[in-house]
């Protein structure tokens, strides 16, 4: 491990090297959670990422499946973002198989009945075209009827990742719509047992979660007794152990939030293997879901807050990079510390370097890569103003309603100038993303922006 890699974050790496080893050690059944928390940008990947890389030889018995918001067009879609991140078709070093046969039928089914409610909202004569696409959207998010949500946190987060940028308007109708939707009748199978199609409809997060850990459980120590008739592909070899890491919970949370806290995790606190599961998110795991405090507060067994570097550390981590110490304060009051910010820096050590295309799109990237397609298109317009509330984005933003992005920015404290008296983006981000924003529309396209904002200043 060099000085540099692991600079700042030696207790956090301690703790969570102590806590994988457990976990490599641990023999029958056990079950623990570890929260990682921390503002975007501030190394929470990076450090879990770094363990398990060192860790690795010692985990070669481990299942490891990772979910996280990677691809955003899954944190619109349950159903895609398990047939994909939670149940791969391919697992590396696996044999050419597919191991979740259950959750692969499970899911199958869903789309059946997705496809019908989709039909059904079609077929009602008093919906507008807008609130019908709304109410789809919504279904296919989540799928569970009474779960969906009425307001609040939830809402919220599936109103930024729906591409519809009216969404806002058409939620309560969309609702209604699909409160009020008649699932079809039961049925049965020949031999009288419950269809996967019936299992899904009636409640689709239990009879996934369970048909999740029967695949598990088959791969990592055998089958249930009760999954002996399903041509499951059987046990992986040299599995003992399953570790589940959840990534960006703050944007998979919207579609997955639920399922995995009163669900997945409640069948699996009981699995007769050692499971670890790793939760990494801005919050704290109590802040991110009640459950996490109600349900399993006995399992969690760490929970790791990240803050950005202290003054010292950063100094220190720049110095091991090659600056001297009057370049590395000037790198200190840019990026307030952020590592993201630092390591840019790191890499790119020469002026000529840091003022290449390469490099502002680079910082855009890492700047933006947890935010939805939309988040990052109203970052790069708020850059343009000099205060962010929501007379200015009535304004810069006339398609989206302003308190949605208002409050969207005031979470978003990893890009917000958090020393200011007023909503703005964090200076030197501004700077670097104006150019970036200015590189990729042309100097025509980005003074309309300019004059723009100007206009919405006029608001404030």
């Amino acid at each position: 491990m060099s000085e540099n890699e692991i600079q700042g974050r030696a207790s956090e790496y301690k703790d969570l090297s102590d806590d994988i080893a457990s976990f490599e050690a641990a023999r029958g059944a056990s079950f623990g959670i570890i929260g990682i928390s921390g503002l975007g940008g501030v190394g929470k990947s990076y450090l879990l990422d770094y363990v398990l890389r060192e860790s690795k030889p010692h985990l070669a018995d481990a299942l490891i499946i990772r979910v996280d918001g990677s691809n955003t067009k899954l944190l619109t879609d349950f159903a895609g973002l398990v047939n994909h991140q939670l149940a791969p078709r391919i697992l590396p070093g696996a044999p050419p198989k597919d191991f979740f046969h259950l959750t692969r039928r499970l899911v199958n089914a869903l789309y059946a009945v997705q496809c019908g409610v989709e039909n059904d909202i079609d077929r009602e004569e008093g919906l507008q075209k807008s609130v019908k696409s709304v109410a789809k959207a919504i279904y296919k998010a989540r799928p569970l009827l009474s779960k969906i949500p009425k307001g609040g946190k939830y809402v919220g987060l599936l109103l930024q990742i729906l591409e519809a940028a009216d969404a806002h308007e058409h939620v309560p109708k969309a609702i209604e719509a699909l409160n009020e939707l008649k699932l079809p009748k039961r049925s049965r199978s020949f031999f009288g047992h419950r269809s996967a199609k019936e299992m899904v409809r009636d409640n689709p997060y239990t009879a996934i979660a369970d048909a999740y850990f029967g695949d598990v459980r088959a791969a990592v120590v055998g089958y249930r007794k009760r999954d002996f008739s399903y041509a499951l592909p059987g046990k992986l070899p040299g599995k003992k152990r399953f570790l589940l890491i959840v990534d960006d919970f703050e944007t998979t949370s919207a579609v997955f939030g639920d399922f995995l806290v009163e669900n997945l995790l409640r069948i699996f606190e009981g699995a007769p293997f050692p499971v670890l599961v790793v939760i990494l998110g801005r919050d704290d795991l109590s802040e991110e879901h009640t459950d996490f405090h109600q349900h399993f507060g006995k399992a969690i067994i760490r929970k790791i807050r990240l803050e950005a570097f202290s003054f010292q550390d950063a100094i220190q981590y720049l110095q091991n990079a090659g600056y001297n110490r009057e370049q590395a304060e000037e790198i200190y009051k840019k990026s307030t510390g952020y590592p993201f910010v630092l390591s840019m820096f790191a890499e790119h050590r020469s002026k000529a370097e840091q003022h290449t295309v390469l490099f502002y799109q680079r910082f855009f990237e890492r700047t933006t890569h947890w935010m939805t397609e939309n988040e990052k298109d109203w970052l790069l317009k708020l850059s343009y103003l000099d205060v962010v509330n929501t007379g200015t984005v009535a304004v810069m933003l006339p398609q989206v309603d302003p308190n949605i992005v208002v409050e969207w920015f005031r979470k978003e404290a990893s890009v917000r100038d958090t020393q200011a008296r007023r909503y703005t983006v964090q200076p030197f981000i501004r700077e670097m993303l104006l150019t970036y924003h200015g590189n990729l529309i042309g100097t025509k396209e980005r003074s309309a922006f300019e004059v723009r904002a100007r206009e919405a200043m006029a608001n404030v």
